[in-house]
C-alpha cells in the first residue's frame, strides 16, 4: 500500500501486486483503503509505481526550468499551484 502524502488530506492510495501477493491480501487492502475512506487503484511492481513515475519527471523539470532561467522558483511554483492546480507545488 502505497499512501500519497500528506496523507489525511490525500484520497488516493497505490496497491501494487508482488510476485506473491494473494488474491485474498489484494482484497484486505482494497477493504483496509475503504474502510479508510481512501480510493485504491492497482499498480504493477515498477519502479516508482504510477504516481511516482509520472510526479518525478515532473519535479526534475521544475528543478531544469530555475536552472536554466526560464523562471524563477516562486514563479514556477506559482503556476503549478494556480495554473495546474497543484496545491503543494512541483
Amino acid at each position: 500500500m502505497h499512501f500519497m502524502n500528506p496523507v489525511p488530506l490525500i484520497g488516493l492510495v497505490e496497491l501494487i501486486r508482488g510476485q506473491a501477493t494473494s488474491d485474498e491480501a489484494m482484497r484486505t487492502a482494497h477493504d483496509i483503503c475503504a474502510r479508510l475512506g481512501k480510493t485504491p487503484i492497482e499498480a504493477a511492481d515498477y519502479p516508482g509505481f504510477i504516481a511516482n513515475r509520472i510526479l518525478m519527471p515532473m519535479i526534475n523539470e521544475a528543478i531544469f526550468a530555475v536552472m536554466e532561467g526560464v523562471g524563477t522558483a516562486e514563479a514556477i511554483d506559482t503556476v503549478m499551484k494556480l495554473g495546474m492546480n497543484h496545491p503543494m507545488g512541483p
